[in-house]
């Protein structure tokens, strides 16, 4: 975690950041001390940052977007992701969204009132060794070994959210490619939610009018 924050310059693995009145709560979901951790990464908030979630959200007047790695709900969501999900429906008033990476789907789900949005990744869908395969020459897959591991996008996918304060609503801005080589459900993968595993972010209005 030092060498992340020393590289990345940040002075803390969570804080707090006003962007023109909007507050932004960035979490650390990777901390250690899950009793359900059986190995890889770890996915869970602590004590201490649990009680520094309460205290902000109690604190401030809001709108808050909650912004984590690892996703809170949905597909993949922290060990103690009912723990949080409870906190943040307790300010259902405040906070407009919960928004997540990690998974690389393309996800919006709601929990207690609270959205909850699951930002697909930039460069591919992570199959594993079962589906494994070569979506480029010999030679590309011979210098990047871990390729063959993936179904990877022709374009890097990105999005724009714009908040619109007036009517506390979040637009996510549409951004689609293509896959290289054989899609996933080709090569016989089925993952829940259906439709999620995409090689685009979905236009979508957060929020109620």
């Amino acid at each position: 975690m030092e060498h992340v924050l020393k590289s990345w310059g940040m002075k803390d693995p969570y804080y707090h950041h006003v962007v023109e009145g909007l507050h932004l709560l960035v979490l650390n979901a990777n901390e250690k001390g899950s009793v359900k951790h059986k190995g890889g990464y770890p996915k869970f908030i602590g004590k201490s940052q649990v009680a520094w979630l309460e205290k902000m959200l109690s604190s401030l007047e809001g709108p808050v977007v909650i912004v984590s790695h690892q996703p809170i709900a949905g597909s993949y969501a922290i060990d103690n992701a009912a723990e949080i999900q409870k906190i943040l429906s307790k300010h259902s008033d405040k906070v407009v969204l919960a928004m997540n990476g990690h998974t690389h789907i393309d996800l919006l789900t709601e929990v207690g009132e609270i959205p909850y949005l699951h930002i697909n990744s930039a460069s591919y869908h992570w199959l594993g060794s079962k589906y494994a395969h070569e979506s480029y020459p010999a030679e590309v897959h011979a210098k990047h070994s871990a390729l063959k591991y993936t179904s990877p996008y022709r374009e890097a996918l990105f999005t724009t959210l714009t908040f619109e304060p007036k009517d506390r609503q979040i637009i996510v801005e549409k951004r689609v490619t293509q896959w290289v080589g054989k899609s996933p459900k080709e090569l016989g993968l089925k993952r829940e939610p259906e439709g999620a595993v995409t090689p685009g972010i979905r236009a979508r209005v957060i929020g109620k009018k």
